[in-house]
């Protein structure tokens, strides 16, 4: 069974990653693309929070999860969505799908663990109409589309300093390319003009981290976490292009490269700000859980020089989740049910992003399941997350959105002898 398993999920992944779409958000075409959530897929379902640590997950925003590690740990997350965009005016759908992270986490020592991988850090696919005019009146019909995405490479350390104290820390290698595009041309007019701009971007930043799990009572248990993760200063090598092209079959008739450096904006830098989160929650191990997470981060003073955009400012963004998981008997192994692990959150967004004097917010509720596979160390993740994002108003697109997440996370006893009874 597990064998089955293990190969229509990679028959999955196979086709994920041939396909892959990032993103199907309008939003995306803000700065640098859609910040996506660094949590598995385990984590999403509690609301994307990620405070919460055991022995046997991986947790990507967490690196202090792995002073408990016990086992070696091997993880994969894949993602599908489905978006109902609307305005004022129209009407459209739009499908997406990506790998969300791979991850391998081991013991290095006795309460010392380490974990490497790789996950998208933003993404951006996007496809706007607008219409316009110029000083003579002449009506102007743009297209405004772009495309790319930044990943990051993790490297992550955890230790147990205490008997209740984890901490942590990350170093993350940021990598990846985005192009935006703008064509613009008169009705009825078969060629019309581009301004084509790609941004290849590279940054290094870390994570720190502390847990705290403390007895409470003889069943119920305090977890409170805190994470820090740092500024990210991200170099950016710039290419202009501007010319003609057919609108038609969007080939390109003649497109020649702007010579930027005339202006300094060959090579410039985009500075992320650090982020911050705290958490608190209470549970008893392997039978329930319920907390809260709050991240914040002062987006006011992001700028991007080569990619900036007139109608868009920015705010300081914050991330509120709430959620918890259940398991109805861990220890009765005549019931697969009983041992499953049902989780739900709801988080509430505001992205920090200002577009026509409007904030977009975004809203969700998740649900999910782990089913164990072959055991009691290994599962299988489901996630379905339900939300909304934007408004219609000023002329904006409202986003309602499903995203399913599928998760697999296997542990040594498949790959190792068996060394524990």
């Amino acid at each position: 069974m597990l064998k089955r398993i293990i190969i229509v999920f990679f028959l999955v992944l196979g086709t994920q990653l041939h396909a892959q779409k990032y993103t199907s958000s309008p939003y995306s075409y803000v700065g640098f693309g859609e910040m996506l959530s660094s949590t598995t897929v385990e984590n999403q379902a509690m609301g994307k929070m990620s405070m919460y640590t055991d022995s046997i997950h991986l947790n990507l925003n967490n690196p202090a999860a792995l002073g408990k590690l016990k086992v070696t740990n091997y993880a994969i997350g894949l993602s599908s969505s489905y978006s109902s965009l609307a305005s004022d005016s129209q009407k459209s759908d739009n499908l997406a799908s990506r790998l969300e992270y791979i991850g391998v986490s081991f013991p290095l020592a006795k309460k010392l663990g380490f974990s490497f991988g790789v996950m998208p850090f933003t993404a951006m696919d996007y496809r706007l109409y607008a219409e316009s005019s110029d000083s003579d009146g002449t009506q102007l019909d743009n297209i405004f589309s772009g495309n790319g995405n930044i990943n990051k490479l993790y490297f992550s350390l955890g230790k147990k300093l205490f008997k209740y104290l984890d901490v942590g820390a990350s170093m993350y290698a940021n990598f990846g390319t985005i192009t935006k595009e703008r064509i613009q041309s008169i009705p009825e007019v078969f060629n019309g003009t581009i301004d084509r701009r790609t941004s290849r971007l590279r940054g290094v930043n870390y994570n720190l981290s502390a847990h705290l799990q403390l007895p409470l009572t003889e069943k119920i248990d305090l977890y409170a976490s805190a994470i820090h993760t740092s500024v990210n200063e991200l170099s950016s090598e710039n290419l202009k292009e501007i010319g003609t092209v057919n609108l038609e079959n969007g080939t390109d008739i003649e497109v020649n490269s702007v010579d930027l450096s005339l202006t300094g904006l060959d090579q410039t830098s985009l500075v992320l700000p650090a982020r911050n989160s705290i958490g608190v929650g209470f549970g008893t191990d392997k039978s329930w859980f319920f907390g809260a997470q709050y991240t914040s981060s002062d987006l006011s003073n992001l700028e991007n020089d080569f990619l900036s955009q007139a109608n868009v400012s920015y705010q300081k963004s914050s991330l509120m989740s709430v959620g918890g998981f259940f398991i109805p008997n861990a220890s009765n192994f005549a019931s697969y049910f009983q041992r499953s692990v049902y989780r739900a959150g709801i988080h509430l967004s505001n992205t920090g992003y200002v577009i026509n004097n409007q904030e977009i917010k975004d809203f969700g509720v998740n649900f999910g399941v782990g089913l164990p596979v072959g055991g009691v160390l290994s599962n299988l993740n489901a996630t379905l997350s339900l939300g909304t994002r934007g408004t219609k108003e000023s002329g904006l697109i409202k986003e309602n959105y499903v995203k399913l997440k599928i998760g697999l996370s296997l542990n040594d006893i498949w790959f190792a002898k068996r060394q524990i009874n």
